[in-house]
């Protein structure tokens, strides 16, 4: 195998892993507007269409099938109007003009694997650490956007802020 289609390979299952974890994630969250049951199903997470993540999303969404808890909902790009979604996951050029604060009063968990966006106002950032990935969590943002991650998310975390 060449070297180029090795690292695609790498990249590949890195970004599967990372969808994975968002759609892992979005399990264990309840949302302000939704009852119990609706909690369980019909969650609805936006990537940009042209996110390098968008594929892995797409893969993960498929292999689900018809029934399965999230919808996928790929969009031209994120701004600030509601996007009638649960989850925005967010590259780094999103961050360029989305508005986080209001993503949180519209009770949209963010999440993004972009260095230093839990810091930065946003919910859940995904990172590669000694070639292992983990996320941490922001919980000020958590509690501003009316979310609530379970405790065996919060388990999870490398890190809680």
């Amino acid at each position: 195998m060449s070297q180029g289609l090795a690292a695609a390979a790498v990249d590949d299952g890195e970004s599967m892993v990372k969808a994975s974890i968002v759609y892992n994630i979005a399990r264990f969250v309840t949302w302000p507007e939704k009852s119990d049951e609706e909690n369980a199903t019909n969650l609805s997470v936006c990537i940009q269409k042209d996110n390098q993540l968008a594929t892995a999303f797409s893969n993960l969404a498929a292999a689900q099938g018809a029934g399965g808890i999230f919808q996928l909902r790929l969009i031209e790009r994120f701004g600030v109007q509601n996007l009638e979604c649960h989850v925005a996951f967010l590259s780094e050029e999103d961050l360029d003009y989305v508005d986080l604060s209001a993503m949180a009063r519209d009770a949209i968990l963010t999440i993004s694997d972009t260095a230093g966006f839990a810091n930065d106002g946003g919910t859940i950032e995904i990172q590669v650490i000694d070639e292992k990935i983990g996320f941490s969590v922001n919980r000020l943002i958590e509690r501003l956007s009316s979310v609530s991650l379970s405790s065996q998310i919060l388990q999870l975390a490398e890190k809680v802020i």
